[in-house]
């Protein structure tokens, strides 16, 4: 069988009653320790700092070349965005004539 479940709040009854007739026997009063206890705090008023505004970040313009590059990650020629056909051809003649891989990748360069 299942254990009686234990009312807490009814066990507390008699020992509240029995602290209450203490206090009044004594003369102590709760509420009136918490309230000397209490330390007066100063408030001060908040200061507002100002708040940091960042520099608006300058707009930079870029434009799209495509670059013919050798194996070492050097710049050949660049080419119009349009013209990659033109750039591909010159890297598979430079790749067959130095016997070096060349190849294309998008380069991006500032407008000023």
């Amino acid at each position: 069988m299942a254990k009686r479940t234990i009312n807490r709040k009814e066990q507390r009854l008699p020992v509240d009653d029995y602290e209450m007739e203490i206090e009044e026997v004594l003369g102590i009063h709760e509420d009136e320790d918490e309230e000397e206890e209490k330390p007066v705090k100063k408030t001060r008023k908040k200061v507002k700092r100002a708040t940091k505004t960042s520099a608006a970040a300058k707009e930079v313009r870029l434009k799209a070349f495509w670059g013919v590059y050798s194996q070492s990650l050097q710049c050949v020629k660049l080419f119009e965005y349009g013209d990659r056909e033109e750039a591909e051809k010159l890297a598979a003649d430079l790749t067959e004539s130095k016997k070096a891989p060349h190849f294309v990748r998008l380069d991006k360069q500032v407008i000023e």
